[in-house]
C-alpha cells in the first residue's frame, strides 16, 4: 500500500513539473520531408508519440495472443484434464477404501491416461478388479503397472504377491517373492511376505533357513522371532516324525541349537514324538538330563507316561527328584504310574492318593479307581470313578428340586448296562 502511495505522489509530482516546464517553453519540433514540412510544439510532438508507440504495442500484443492462442487452449484442456485426473484418482480410492469395486474400478481408469501417477491407478483397478473375481483383468492392470513404473518395479511386485495370496494363489505368491528376493533381499517387508507363505505352505525348512535374515533385518521383535523360532522347531519335529525316515527326527533335534537344547516346549514334543515312535529309553534319557536343570511339571507328567524298557531305573530316577519336588502333584502322580508299572500296588496307592491329596485330577482318579478295582475294593473304585468324571465333566450337575420327599423311581425302559470297567492296564501281580 505504501509503496502505491509513493509510486502515485513520484507521477504526480513528475506530471506537474512536466506541465510546468510546457507552460514555461512548449518547445518546437520542425519535421521536413521532401517538399513537406511539419511545425509542431515539443509537447504535442512527444503525446502523439507515445500514442504511437502505445499503438504499435497493443497491435503486436494482439498479434502474439491470436499467434499463440491454440497452444494456450490446448494446456488450458491438458491442465483441466489432470485435474479431472487428479480427481478420479481421489475418488477412485474412497470408493475402494468403502468396498464399492465396480465404482472404484471406473473411477480409477476413466482419466489414467492423464493421470499424474498412473501407478497408483492402475494398482487400485487391480484390487479392485480381485474382488470382483476378475483375475484376467487384475493381471492386464498390473501388467500396465509395471509399463508405469520400470523404477519402481518392486512396489508393483509386491502389490502382485499380495494379490496372489489374497485370491489363494499362493504358489504364483511365492514365485513373484522369490524373484524379487533375488534382486531386493534386504526388504523387511518382502522377507515378512515370504515368511508367511512359507508358514501357509507348511514349507518349515526353508522359514528355517529364513530366519536369520528375519533376525538381521529386525522384520520381528524378539519376542516374535523367539516364538517363531520355537514354532518353526516344533513343526520340524512332527513333519520328520510324519516322514517316517530312519534318523530323520533325531537330525533335526541335533540341528536344535544349545539355547534351546532345554525349551520345555520343544522337549516335550520332541519327547511325544520319540514315545509314538517306540523310543522310550531315548526320551526316559533327554527328560532325566533335562529335568535337574529346568523343573517342568509337563516333562515330570510325560517321564511317568513313558514306556521305557527298565522301569525300575525309572522309577529310581523320579523318586530322586521327590528330595525338592515332593509337594508337587504331578510327581507323585507319576510316581503312582511307574510304581503300577513296577507291580507295587502299596506304594503306587500311597503316591496316587498323595497326588490327590494335593491337586484332584480326573486322570489321577482314574489311576487310583483302575488301581483299587484290581485289589477287589469296588466301593472305594467307583467312588473314585465319580470323583475323576465331576472334575472331568465342566457343566454343572442337575439339582433336584428340594420339596421331593419320595426318591426317583428308576427308569424301566433302560436296561442295566452290562459293560464292566476296563481291565487294569497293567502287569497283574504274581
Amino acid at each position: 500500500m505504501m509503496r502505491i502511495l509513493l509510486l502515485m505522489v513520484l507521477v504526480l509530482v513528475a506530471s506537474v513539473s512536466v506541465a510546468l516546464l510546457v507552460m514555461k517553453d512548449p518547445g518546437y519540433v520542425l519535421l521536413s520531408y521532401g517538399n513537406y514540412t511539419l511545425e509542431t510544439t515539443l509537447s504535442f510532438f512527444g503525446l502523439v508519440l507515445l500514442m504511437a508507440v502505445y499503438g504499435i504495442y497493443l497491435t503486436m500484443h494482439t498479434l502474439g495472443t491470436i499467434w499463440w492462442l491454440p497452444e494456450r487452449l490446448f494446456q488450458w484442456q491438458h491442465q483441466r484434464q489432470i485435474e479431472h485426473a487428479r480427481e478420479g484418482l481421489s475418488s477412485g480410492l474412497t470408493e475402494l477404501a468403502q468396498g464399492n469395486w465396480r465404482s472404484a474400478e471406473r473411477r480409477l481408469l476413466r482419466y489414467v491416461r492423464h493421470s499424474e501417477t498412473p501407478l497408483l491407478n492402475y494398482l487400485g483397478a487391480a484390487r479392485a478388479a480381485q474382488h470382483l473375481g476378475s483375475l484376467e483383468r487384475r493381471d492386464r492392470y498390473l501388467s500396465l503397472a509395471h509399463e508405469q513404473a520400470s523404477a519402481t518395479a518392486s512396489a508393483v511386485e509386491l502389490a502382485q504377491a499380495e494379490l496372489q495370496i489374497d485370491s489363494g494363489q499362493r504358489e504364483q505368491a511365492l514365485a513373484t517373492l522369490e524373484l524379487l528376493k533375488g534382486r531386493d533381499s534386504e526388504n523387511p517387508y518382502l522377507l515378512k511376505l515370504i515368511a508367511c507363505l512359507y508358514e501357509q505352505l507348511n514349507d518349515w525348512n526353508r522359514l528355517r533357513d529364513l530366519l536369520p535374515a528375519l533376525q538381521k533385518h529386525q522384520v520381528l521383535d524378539k519376542t516374535d522371532m523367539a516364538d517363531k523360532e520355537l514354532e518353526v522347531i516344533q513343526n520340524q519335529i512332527q513333519l520328520a516324525a510324519r516322514s517316517k525316515k530312519r534318523g530323520a527326527l533325531q537330525q533335526v533335534w541335533e540341528s536344535v541349537p544349545d539355547s534351546l537344547q532345554y525349551n520345555e516346549a520343544l522337549l516335550l514334543e520332541y519327547g511325544r514324538q520319540l514315545m509314538l515312535q517306540n523310543a522310550g529309553d531315548e526320551a526316559v534319557t533327554l527328560i532325566a538330563r533335562a529335568l535337574p536343570k529346568r523343573w517342568s511339571e509337563g516333562l515330570v507328567h510325560l517321564f511317568g507316561l513313558l514306556p521305557g524298557s527298565d522301569p525300575e531305573r525309572q522309577l529310581a530316577i523320579a523318586a530322586a527328584w521327590t528330595r525338592e519336588h515332593g509337594r508337587d502333584p504331578i510327581l507323585q502322580l507319576s510316581l503312582g504310574r511307574l510304581s503300577l508299572r513296577n507291580r507295587q500296588w502299596g506304594k503306587a496307592r500311597i503316591y496316587l492318593e498323595t497326588s490327590i491329596s494335593l491337586l484332584p485330577r480326573a486322570e489321577t482318579y482314574k489311576e487310583l479307581g483302575i488301581l483299587l478295582e484290581h485289589l477287589g475294593d469296588q466301593d472305594a473304585a467307583r467312588n473314585c470313578f465319580r470323583e475323576g468324571v465331576l472334575l472331568a465333566v465342566s457343566s454343572p450337575a442337575f439339582q433336584f428340586p428340594d420339596d421331593l420327599d419320595t426318591v426317583a423311581e428308576p427308569d424301566e425302559s433302560v436296561e442295566p448296562s452290562s459293560q464292566k470297567l476296563p481291565p487294569l492296564d497293567y502287569a497283574q501281580d504274581k
